[in-house]
């Protein structure tokens, strides 16, 4: 369950550097409630929250998942790094 499923400060650059079709749900678990693994680019995924974890995790070239009413539906993938 996450804390907060709508994030509304959350800016999304217009296009992510990699937007991903998979669903957060179709990813396995890990021991952490905010990051989920995907087998089929064998990344981990990392649910953020807050702009700060956005960026903290684009700059590191992770993988994320995010709600943000800007862009309906949950979107994953690896975000722009935002300047």
């Amino acid at each position: 369950m996450f804390v907060n499923q709508t994030i509304h400060e959350i800016s999304v650059c217009q296009n992510m550097e990699f937007e991903c079709p998979l669903t957060w749900e179709s990813l396995e678990s890990t021991k952490w409630w905010d990051e989920k693994y995907c087998s089929t680019c064998g990344q981990n995924v990392n649910h953020v929250e807050t702009q700060e974890d956005l960026e903290y995790h684009a700059k590191q070239g992770h993988c994320v998942a995010f709600e943000a009413t800007s862009r309906p539906g949950r979107k994953m993938g690896k975000a722009c790094v935002l300047a």
